[in-house]
């Protein structure tokens, strides 16, 4: 016999929403069976939020995960049935019910952390401007991050992303690739430049930016290097080059709001679910590597931020960092001082591609050993010793090297590419940590796992726990 009746209106074009119902699939293949009330497939002809609301009223739904799609009115006319439901946002948080939502700050803080270990000194970040909560939270903990590390950010923001027509899309592609143009001039010739690493809100948005990137002339990753959010494979692969992205543990959310839904049908009040989804946050902080100097020496606010031709989308271009600006900065409140009973959609590690596939290294020798020790210290226990015979340079020629460069040791970059590693294998692998440990080339399972705990602050199976889709 089913236990409960639950409509689902979810978009599925992306991976986020994909995964979301995976989790709840899976959820109820261990507690169901659950009967699952679905919009009728586009080839079957439109099917709008009255059929909806029909269908559920004939059928007795006990329950709803919605995900915000097109205009909001269609889902609070869902709402407006009092079902017990989780809601999964995309302009703003729906106050008073659960909500599924990602956690922004620890994924800005995982994107700047990512390319200020890469080296780069230049940074940039492309979201939606005010149109969407998470854009501008991402936006601001990434600039946070970087500016705490002793760089600024360029910031871009569009307030009509939720209303495009081709013309206002063609024009904003205009405008942002003049943007892109702007943040290569900075005051310096460009046989010296050094290359922008930019984080996009999403990865729909990086796709954006690869494209205006490709009008602007500027080649990425050599100038401009590109991680989104998602790591949504279509998206991601489709883009040329392939975007490099962070992956989100949705299935894991949509996994703990079927247990919460669960409750909530069975009987359980809502302020009774307090602490359903798990806490705020878990997701280790990322360590910032710290500056080693200013980011453009000997240069003004004004030089700084470029100098574009008196053009109106160079005016444009110009406004849009304003606008991309003054909504970082705006004051709102951060996932925990939201209702205590939201699922937390925490990053889990950044899947590196092609956009973002160099170093912003200017130095040959320390160049030599990041690339030497990013290929073989993930599959074996490199040591100091063994890239010191891969670059034609002393010990401490090397060392000052690395800590002028890079503001850390060639021991720390050894430990934080194997500690990468491992959490790829936690993650997007079953396999065991004695097998692990063998593909890694290190036969010390306890010391290895005390390793991780060390930089991740969670064990291994924390970890896998935390972070896995299965």
């Amino acid at each position: 016999m089913d236990r409960y009746r639950v409509f689902l209106w979810m978009e599925t074009s992306r991976t986020y929403g994909r995964s979301i119902l995976r989790g709840i699939g899976r959820y109820c293949r261990t507690h169901g069976p659950w009967v699952f009330l679905r919009r009728a497939p586009f080839y079957w002809g439109a099917s709008g939020t009255d059929d909806s609301l029909k269908a559920l009223r004939a059928l007795g739904a006990h329950g709803m995960v919605l995900r915000e799609q097109g205009e909001r009115e269609q889902m609070l006319k869902l709402l407006a049935l009092e079902l017990p439901t989780v809601v999964s946002p995309y302009t703003e948080p729906v106050p008073g019910l659960p909500n599924i939502l990602t956690d922004d700050a620890a994924i800005g803080r995982m994107a700047a952390a990512y390319l200020l270990e890469r080296g780069f000194r230049h940074f940039a970040y492309c979201g939606f401007g005010d149109m969407y909560y998470w854009s501008r939270r991402r936006g601001r903990s990434f600039a946070e991050t970087v500016r705490a590390a002793g760089f600024e950010v360029h910031c871009y923001g569009y307030e009509q992303a939720g209303t495009r027509t081709p013309h206002s899309w063609e024009k904003e592609q205009g405008i942002l690739t003049d943007w892109l143009r702007r943040l290569s001039y900075s005051g310096r010739a460009a046989s010296v430049a050094e290359p922008v690493g930019l984080m996009a809100c999403n990865d729909d948005r990086g796709q954006d930016v690869l494209e205006a990137c490709k009008a602007a002339g500027l080649r990425v990753p050599e100038q401009v290097a590109i991680v989104g959010v998602g790591n949504d494979d279509l998206v991601c692969d489709l883009a040329a080059p392939a975007l490099s992205s962070i992956a989100l543990s949705a299935q894991k959310a949509g996994y703990e709001a079927a247990a919460l839904l669960d409750r909530w049908m069975g009987g359980e009040a809502l302020d009774r679910l307090r602490g359903a989804g798990g806490p705020v946050s878990r997701s280790p902080r990322p360590r910032t590597p710290k500056a080693s100097g200013p980011q453009f020496e000997g240069e003004t606010p004004s030089t700084r931020a470029g100098k574009m031709p008196a053009t109106q989308q160079g005016q444009d271009a110009l406004a849009m960092e304003e606008r991309g600006r003054d909504a970082l900065d705006t004051g709102e409140p951060g996932n925990d001082a939201l209702a205590p009973w939201n699922i937390i959609v925490r990053p889990s590690r950044v899947v590196t591609r092609q956009s973002t596939d160099v170093f912003a290294v200017a130095d040959r020798h320390v160049l030599e050993a990041l690339r030497f020790i990013h290929v073989r210290a993930r599959v074996e226990a490199v040591q100091v010793d063994d890239v010191l015979g891969a670059v034609s340079v002393s010990r401490r020629s090397l060392y000052d090297r690395f800590a002028r460069t890079l503001s850390r040791s060639v021991h720390e970059e050894i430990k934080r590419v194997r500690v990468d590693e491992l959490a790829r294998l936690l993650v997007g692998t079953d396999l065991p940590m004695s097998q692990i440990a063998q593909r890694l080339g290190c036969p010390d399972i306890k010391n290895l796992a005390r390793y991780f705990k060390q930089t991740m602050g969670v064990t291994p199976l924390q970890y896998r726990h935390e972070h896995s889709p299965r």
